[in-house]
């Protein structure tokens, strides 16, 4: 982000730190620099393309071993973490409908 220039930067870290970013992927930083090198780099701009990643849905939830290994007996295969841990979040989805039916309907039109 060196290209950037000292308030661009600033105005990065900012927005990154609100959006609770730890990093710029390459494309993200690629699109940043060029908008800076053409002059035209606000903060609004910045702002729209740290947002709209930041809106995608993830890719993939990891959890750690450390987070659910007291909720397991030892030997438990990953499968069988998967299938636990699905089962849960099924449970949770039917007593949680309100908040869990716009993240289903957009499961749904994927």
């Amino acid at each position: 982000m060196s290209y950037l220039s000292k308030d661009e930067q600033e105005w990065l870290h900012d927005i990154l730190g609100r959006e609770e970013h730890f990093g710029v992927p390459l494309a993200m930083a690629t699109k940043l620099k060029s908008i800076s090198k053409s002059g035209t780099l606000t903060y609004e701009k910045r702002d729209k393309i740290i947002i709209a990643k930041s809106q995608e849905p993830p890719k993939a939830v990891k959890i750690s071993y450390r987070t659910v290994k007291d909720y397991f007996p030892k030997g438990t295969t990953p499968q069988e973490y998967e299938k636990v841990i699905k089962q849960a979040l099924e449970e949770w989805i039917k007593n949680h409908p309100i908040s869990t039916q716009k993240n289903k309907s957009n499961s749904m039109e994927r």
